[in-house]
């Protein structure tokens, strides 16, 4: 607690006698209150919903934008941990340890400053183009392109001094934010045309259109990287396989309909039909809604619309053709152009992988911009009749329905990173990096719903203008909408995790650097090791005050239990708890071997200081 905050409450105190102030931690009052009036407080658990954060759908690209930068973020702190290996040791080092610092701290506000509470004006709806409106709309996203930049740069500049500390000679290197080791694809700024290989084997890779690569990379160390070899080399695009409406590899098969461009058929290596025959066509439908306004959509002020049904116009997008092309070592993808009215470009890609368990879709739009009330949906009607729907939330998950408070919202729900379908054996994991909204069964009408009983048939809702207030009233421009769907049964509780986070927060390539001697870094490596498969490194850090490193550990297996961080590129002699604010607790004992043991509850988050004292660097 800041020292100046509690001279002001002494000096209060000492000149009023009323009301008592007494200064103390969040914790401290909560303690309080549960000692003296615990037994009289009512107990409620489960999900209470999300009837405000529909309106971050006004404003679909940046809200896209805000999700990737915040992964970014995360990312960018852990290069940090090889400060020690790799910074010069000169007059600067200190100081330029705390420019970091103080650069990833300024980060960490701008991005929290941008997604704080509403995203505009009072009168963002009356008056959209007022001076208001649009100054504060344009206070308000200069957060975002402030962060966002922030953690791409200090992202590229952590693995720029990670790759210039290892092997000589022309390279890039691959980075994992994650907790588990990842075989996926990534895009490589600039890439086409270049070479990359690890310890001598080239890496799969296809140029693409606007001058970058796609390459697959393989085994790539969790909370670490790969250094790889670049050289130049020919050309490699993708391979023109004709017009088509079907795709197979890694024993998925895709069919397209021919009149909208969905996918209407998908199939995995068990042969079985993924799709429910539907008034929405396919897998990636787009559905546009025009109308609502005075309704029970709340679309106004007056609650005495609510009484008055939504009149909404639906239309689907068309199919206009299909290319498909070959990814030699990749996979193969379809390449759809489609037609809806409102939107002047929309390119839909399908892509399967030879090797990767999963098919990812994306969709690059272009919308024109309408005060009409509106809403934007892509349907995805799985072939289920009543699955569980288990739904990621900051930190945890929660079942539809069974989970939600009375009175919670069910008209639609926000997704972290993944959304896992289950009926009997089959299983069905859906993540959407770029648009967290979702509905379940319908598009939103403005039902209100008491409870739901999910039939299988999921929509991304991925934008509308439906608030009256203190949200965009329109929206147009371009913006890319991405969807992984994976095959995933029932059973092991954190599969869903590993996968939905891989889908979201992608391999990081660093720009391409040359070295002439080798540095004291060797090609693959990781900060911390640890073998606990159903923990996840939440975050990991410098402390901020400088002593050591603090990392948050969840449990995602649902099992209380003690769990084993040792030294790998990161090394320590000492560690302690800490909350998740860096206030230090108890001791933590570290064994022989050097591991630390931290007690983690089951479906909890625990936090630890890991450090080694400076009498003993």
């Amino acid at each position: 607690m800041k020292e100046a905050m509690v001279a002001n409450v002494q000096e209060f105190g000492r000149r009023f006698t009323w009301p008592r102030i007494v200064a103390g931690r969040a914790e401290d009052f909560f303690r309080d209150i549960e000692r003296r009036y615990g037994t009289k407080i009512p107990v409620r658990r489960g999900d209470t919903g999300l009837y405000w954060e529909d309106g971050a759908a006004s404003t679909a690209a940046e809200l896209a934008a805000f999700r990737s930068a915040q992964l970014a973020a995360r990312a960018s702190e852990i290069p940090a941990l090889w400060d020690d290996r790799i910074e010069p040791h000169d007059d600067d080092a200190v100081q330029r340890r705390r420019d970091r610092a103080d650069a990833r701290a300024a980060m960490w506000r701008d991005l929290l400053l941008f997604g704080e509470h509403t995203w505009g004006a009072d009168e963002s709806v009356a008056a959209p183009t007022s001076r208001q409106t649009v100054a504060q709309w344009e206070y308000k996203r200069r957060f975002l392109e402030s962060g966002a930049a922030a953690a791409r740069d200090l992202l590229s500049d952590g693995l720029l001094r990670l790759g210039r500390a290892s092997q000589p000679g022309r390279g890039r290197l691959v980075f994992n934010a994650g907790t588990w080791e990842r075989t996926d694809v990534a895009r490589v700024a600039g890439g086409a045309g270049k070479r990359l290989s690890s310890e001598g084997r080239e890496l799969a890779s296809v140029d693409l259109e606007n001058g970058d690569a796609l390459v697959l990379f393989r085994e790539v160390p969790p909370l670490g990287y790969l250094a790889l070899s670049e050289a130049d080399g020919e050309p490699r695009p993708p391979t023109a396989d004709g017009d088509a409406l079907d795709a197979k590899a890694g024993g998925f098969t895709v069919q397209l309909d021919p009149a909208t461009g969905a996918i209407r058929s998908l199939t995995g290596p068990d042969g079985k039909e993924r799709v429910k025959t539907s008034a929405w066509s396919g897998l990636n439908q787009l559905v546009y809604a025009r109308g609502g306004e005075h309704s029970a959509m709340w679309t106004s002020g007056n609650r005495d619309e609510l009484k008055n049904p939504p009149q909404l116009e639906l239309t689907q997008t068309k199919f206009v053709r299909c290319r498909r092309e070959r990814l030699p070592g990749i996979g193969v993808r379809l390449v759809v152009e489609r037609a809806l009215d409102g939107f002047p470009s929309i390119t839909s890609i399908v892509t399967l992988y030879d090797e990767l368990p999963w098919v990812d879709i994306e969709n690059r739009i272009t919308k024109t911009a309408t005060l009409v009330k509106e809403a934007l949906y892509v349907a995805f009607p799985f072939a289920f009749t009543k699955p569980t729907v288990d739904v990621e939330v900051p930190l945890g998950r929660m079942t539809v329905d069974r989970d939600q408070q009375p009175g919670s919202c069910r008209d639609w729900y926000c997704h972290a990173h993944w959304v896992w379908l289950q009926e009997g054996s089959d299983g069905i994991l859906w993540s959407g990096p770029d648009s967290p909204l979702f509905t379940l069964n319908d598009l939103f009408r403005g039902a209100w719903r008491h409870s739901i009983v999910p039939d299988g048939t999921l929509f991304a809702y991925a934008m509308n203008n439906y608030w009256h207030t203190n949200y965009a009233a329109s929206q147009g421009g371009t913006v890319t909408f991405r969807f992984r769907i994976s095959l995933l049964a029932p059973g092991d509780a954190a599969e869903p995790v590993r996968r939905g986070w891989a889908a979201s927060d992608p391999l990081y390539v660093s720009p391409s650097y040359s070295n002439q001697t080798p540095g004291p870094l060797i090609s693959k490596d990781r900060a911390l090791f640890y073998a606990d498969k159903n923990v996840m490194i939440a975050g990991a850090k410098p402390a901020d005050d400088g002593e050591g490193v603090i990392v948050k550990l969840l449990d995602i297996g649902g099992q209380a239990r003690a769990v084993g961080v040792w030294p790998a590129a990161y090394p320590f002699k000492l560690a302690r708890r800490t909350t998740l604010v860096e206030q230090n607790g108890d001791p933590i004992t570290v064994g022989s071997d050097g591991r630390a043991s931290v007690d983690v509850a089951a479906w909890g988050i625990a936090g630890v200081r890991l450090f080694t004292p400076a009498e003993a660097s």
